[in-house]
């Protein structure tokens, strides 16, 4: 065994005896299986686009594949080949849910496979099972495998990139592992962004033992860089034409590093981390968190630093564009590829915590693993029990198509999942409520979405408005979207000509944006 692979393995040098061993497969097989059902269950579920899916889709659906590599509609942004991916799926299986969805399926379930073999390679049995169950709970990275968005394209990318540094490649020597690394990055950040700080994280932690092989090693280090240098950067020069897009460089400004209060760092720092943790299963964060310090210490003082320069790697590269304004550390989807890194990390310090206080603790040693995936299950167990539901207009959408009139106006609160299942560019259809003496129809339709019972109850002064003035017609209340009919009642106008709730968000960050869009 070569010195690299001796080198991560060491993590593993005491395996458990065969039983166990047998025991943590058929473990492992069952968290896997646990997975897949998951994801197969929000897939069949088939829920209507909610509004960030939707905005993709139209571009999807309204473009040909040379427009999606312009400009996007809607302040989209997303990797050229994972728009590619999906126009292609368009055209041969339809622009359906279930059709636009297959890709980002098969990516999540990838990812899971992906990343239960990086977890056996590092860790030993049971561990390695644990370290998969808790991937495969993870609560929004199984809504991440279900929509056509790019974020699991961002966790495959990562996990596939672990796999072939840290996994079965793992005796390979590091120049050769680094090719291979190369070589799938170099097409990979075409369709991830994130891939990029993820190969350059494992890049540099290969650096040590490919520069320390010979007086050549730092010109080969460069050289089998330098084609993902090229491809990155033509990509950079590429949506720098086409995507860059100020409202959304605005509506991170957060997530980015304030230089102008370098003394709120650390609080920003803390705050970031505790969201990475906790965003894959909500309430589980702080726990994750601290697993992953244990993790690192672990790591270091068992002299495993090309390990922990590979899983801790990305996470510190990933601040780097945040200091300098160009991507995201958002402790969000944005940065939902760390996942991995940071769950391994994680195990690995739940692993080592049990170790050195089971003596003390007992069963008890064992309470932080337990939390995590106590929490991973509720959240698994609520969503096969009911699917995530983040707005449903499609039923609502045919409900109003069968009873509306062609001289109805149709005002939509959220109005681009509503366009996915309505006729293009129809004149009847407004995402701004009028005033009472504005409307330009004797009937009219307020159609909204919402995801809990707080957005449920956002359009009611408006309906409790137009109840003043029309008589109501008919409604359609779904679970995740409603639609209500007013008829005007000749002669009658409300206390308050302006309606209390136009459809507008007019929240601080919703604001920033409407105004550089307009150019205020």
């Amino acid at each position: 065994m070569s010195a690299a692979a001796m080198e991560i393995s060491e993590i593993n040098a005491f395996p458990a005896p065969p039983f166990h061993q047998r025991l943590s497969r058929m473990a492992m097989s069952v968290a896997i299986a646990i997975g897949i059902i998951c994801r197969i269950a929000q897939y069949v579920a088939n829920l209507s686009f909610w509004t960030d899916e939707a905005s993709l889709v139209l571009n999807i659906r309204g473009k040909t594949a040379a427009e999606l590599l312009g400009p996007l509609d809607y302040l989209q942004a997303a990797p050229p080949l994972f728009l590619l991916a999906e126009r292609g799926l368009f055209r041969m299986l339809g622009g359906s849910e279930m059709a636009l969805r297959l890709v980002p399926l098969l990516l999540g379930t990838a990812a899971l496979l992906l990343f239960a073999l990086v977890a056996r390679r590092i860790l030993s049995a049971p561990w390695d099972a644990v370290a998969v169950l808790i991937f495969a709970l993870a609560d929004r990275v199984i809504a991440h495998s279900v929509e056509v968005k790019p974020y699991i394209g961002d966790v495959f990318f990562c996990t596939l990139l672990l796999w072939i540094a840290i996994g079965r490649m793992a005796g390979m020597r590091a120049d050769r592992r680094l090719a291979v690394l190369a070589a799938v990055a170099t097409v990979g950040v075409w369709f991830s962004f994130p891939a990029a700080i993820v190969f350059g994280a494992l890049s540099l932690a290969l650096m040590p033992a490919i520069v320390k092989r010979s007086a050549r090693g730092a010109i080969k280090f460069v050289v089998l860089n330098l084609p993902v240098v090229v491809s990155f950067g033509g990509l950079l020069l590429f949506t720098r034409a086409t995507q860059k897009n100020a409202v959304l460089v605005d509506y991170w400004i957060k997530s980015f590093i304030d230089w102008h209060r370098p003394f709120y760092l650390p609080v920003w720092l803390l705050r970031h981390l505790v969201a990475l943790a906790d965003y894959p299963i909500p309430s589980a964060g702080p726990v994750v968190l601290l697993g992953a310090i244990f993790g690192g210490v672990a790591l270091w003082k068992q002299r495993q630093r090309q390990l922990l320069a590979m899983l801790g790697g990305p996470i510190l590269l990933a601040l780097v564009p945040a200091a300098l304004h160009r991507y995201p550390f958002d402790g969000g989807r944005l940065t939902v590829f760390l996942a991995p890194c940071m769950m391994l990390l994680a195990v690995i310090g739940f692993k080592d915590f049990t170790a050195q206080c089971s003596r003390r603790l007992g069963v008890a040693s064992l309470l932080p693993v337990a939390y995590v995936v106590g929490v991973g299950c509720y959240w698994c167990g609520l969503h096969l029990a009911v699917p995530r539901n983040r707005g449903h207009l499609r039923p609502v959408a045919k409900f109003v198509a069968d009873h509306a009139r062609s001289g109805d106006t149709v005002y939509v609160f959220d109005m681009e999942p509503f366009r996915c299942y309505w006729q293009p560019d129809d004149p009847r259809l407004r995402d701004v409520l009028d005033r009472a003496d504005q409307i330009p129809t004797r009937r009219f339709w307020i159609v909204w979405s919402y995801a809990n019972k707080h957005e449920a109850q956002k359009p009611a002064p408006a309906l409790a408005w137009a109840n003043e003035f029309c008589r109501e017609q008919t409604h359609d209340y779904e679970k995740g979207g409603a639609a209500v009919l007013f008829e005007r009642i000749e002669g009658r106008l409300p206390a308050a000509i302006k309606p209390p709730y136009d459809g507008v968000d007019i929240s601080e960050g919703r604001k920033r944006a409407v105004d550089l869009v307009s150019g205020k």
